[in-house]
Formats: structure tokens, sequence, C-alpha cells
């Protein structure tokens, strides 16, 4: 069952890629933004329909930020 979902989103982004891609060819900066768009949207969305759990991005401003703070604590 979940496969064919996963075929189904798999196939509605080839859709978009043939409908889009021959227009967006004039410009190549936007051929590749909306490249990584629809692609990082297609992978949310199956790993959704699998059900894995996809850490938001405020954890890694956290794991980024968090020693830099520490260490301007400890310097102060």
């Amino acid at each position: 069952m979940v496969g064919i979902k996963v075929i189904g989103i798999l196939i509605f982004m080839g859709i978009l890629f043939g409908l889009s891609i021959p227009v967006l060819r004039r410009s190549p900066k936007e051929m590749i933004i909306y490249t990584i768009i629809v692609t990082t949207a297609g992978v949310l969305s199956i790993l959704k329909f699998l059900e894995l759990t996809v850490p938001t991005p405020l954890y890694f401003v956290s794991w980024v930020y968090k020693p830099i703070s520490d260490l301007i604590l400890l310097l102060q």
C-alpha cells in the first residue's frame, strides 16, 4: 500500500517536471531552484508516507547556536 503511494508521488513529480522544465529552460537558475524545491517536497512527502520523523530546521539552528552561546557565557 505504501509502495503505491510512493510510486504515485514519483509519477506526480515526473508530470510536474515534464510540464515545467520546457518552460524553465530559458532560465537555468530558475530551473535549478525549481528542481531543488520540487525534489525536496517529494522527498518530504515520501518520508511522511513512510511515517519517518524529520527533524525541524530549528534543531539544526540550536545545534549550531548552543556551543557558541556556551562559549560566550564562559568568556563573560
